[in-house]
């Protein structure tokens, strides 16, 4: 397990230093209101491309061996068109889109949801390979088209980060779509069932947890944009300092991503059951430290990282730390569900959290501003990952012998080590 932890954190290292280029080109360069306007146009393109990959998203990954490609791709496809229609349609409607950009979002919107058609087919046809290099390429193609319209071509307000969409996932569109129709597909597993069914009805859980999950943190956006002066400035510097807290969670969803992977291979309940447990262990020792190294920061160094007006991201920051450090606790709980096969708690979780920003977050940003917004991040963060975590200890045999296992022990690495090994000895 230690390996295949190590290559998915180091595959989401990459890109996270990448897309870090690529957010401190928007910080530098554009500024705070302009970070914040991006912010509005990303969550509306990522609620869209959620609701696409109900069907286009993991879903295929169970889908790519039991049936034909041409049925993939077209159902795939077609739910893509009506879905994303559908939903930005929607939040037209709501005004979630900032004004002027409600085109750009629907058409990166869209080309997402075809990249991630291909790439879910290329991971269903085991060929990670080929998955990685698209993953590396929107990586490259994001910051290098973002730095080009800047410095070369001098665009000005949100349209380098649109620019870099359409290029980044309209590139990995293509591209995919050509590695997956250049590769023999024979389905070497048979599913009678009519393949949309499917595919909804496995995606469904898992993408509406995710939608609630992401909702529960960055309604916020909404919420500063309504009731703050300087409006998208203000939302500039709280989701940059969530993209901070992000970055510091790579490594446990990396742990968290292989224990779901693990899990779903592992016959003994009560091995996976105390796999988790040591690994939720870890996963929060990792972060402590990384947090606390941000937290002692001064202000200065965020201006020097981020630029001028970006001083107020350390307060906000701080504000969400408490949740971040639950939920790198909470997360492999939620991915041990995964493994399980039943994602419907990872949704009534994620549900759990949207209903805590939903009470809190007008309050507290009414009053208290960016700090506000933060502190409300964090009750959701902390309340699905109690959420989860009582569910993990109501689905067991011995909930006392579970809670002796959260204590730490010098004994830990023994058995983390025991872990590492089993998963290499079985991987060979």
């Amino acid at each position: 397990m230690i390996r295949s932890i190590f290559i998915n954190f180091s595959a989401r290292l990459a890109m996270q230093v990448l897309y870090f280029c690529t957010l401190l080109l928007t910080t530098h360069f554009l500024g705070s209101e302009i970070r914040g306007e991006i912010s509005l146009i990303q969550i509306a393109i990522n609620l869209i491309h959620l609701v696409s990959d109900i069907v286009g998203g993991p879903a295929l990954v169970y889908m790519a061996p039991r049936a034909r490609l041409r049925t993939l791709l077209a159902t795939g496809w077609l739910w893509a068109i009506g879905s994303s229609g559908i939903t930005w349609g929607l939040l037209v409607w709501r005004n979630a889109i900032p004004d002027g950009y409600e085109i750009p979002v629907l058409v990166s919107a869209f080309l997402l949801s075809l990249s991630s058609i291909s790439m879910n087919i290329l991971l269903g046809q085991e060929r990670l390979k080929e998955y990685n290099i698209l993953l590396y390429l929107q990586g490259f193609f994001m910051l290098g088209t973002m730095a080009a319209s800047i410095f070369l071509l001098h665009h000005t307000q949100a349209t380098p980060y649109l620019d870099a969409t359409y290029v980044a996932y309209g590139g990995c569109a293509f591209i995919g779509l050509y590695l997956v129709l250049k590769h023999d597909h024979v389905p070497g597993l048979t599913d009678k069932r009519n393949v949309l069914r499917v595919l909804f009805t496995t995606g469904i859980f898992t993408q509406l947890a995710t939608l609630a999950f992401q909702l529960s943190i960055r309604y916020n956006y909404y919420v500063l944009d309504q009731h703050i002066g300087d409006k998208r400035a203000s939302v500039g510097i709280y989701s940059t300092a969530v993209s901070l807290g992000e970055a510091i969670l790579l490594f446990a969803a990396s742990v968290a991503a292989v224990l779901a992977s693990r899990i779903s291979n592992e016959r003994l309940a009560e091995v996976s059951r105390k796999h988790t447990l040591q690994l939720s262990k870890l996963s929060l020792g990792i972060t402590v430290p990384a947090v606390l190294l941000f937290a002692l920061m001064p202000e200065a160094f965020y201006k020097w990282l981020l630029g001028d007006s970006f001083g107020g991201v350390r307060d906000s920051f701080l504000s969400v730390t408490p949740g971040i450090l639950m939920v790198s606790f909470g997360t492999v709980f939620g991915h041990f569900f995964s493994g399980s096969g039943k994602p419907y708690m990872n949704f009534m979780s994620g549900t759990f959290a949207l209903i805590l920003s939903l009470i809190t977050a007008d309050y507290m940003v009414t009053k208290y501003g960016i700090l506000g917004a933060g502190w409300s991040a964090s009750i959701a963060y902390g309340g699905l990952s109690v959420f989860i975590f009582t569910m993990f200890m109501l689905t067991g045999r011995n909930a006392r012998a579970e809670f002796r296992e959260l204590i730490p022990r010098r004994s830990d690495i023994a058995s983390l080590k025991q872990i590492f090994i089993k998963e290499e000895k079985t991987t060979k």
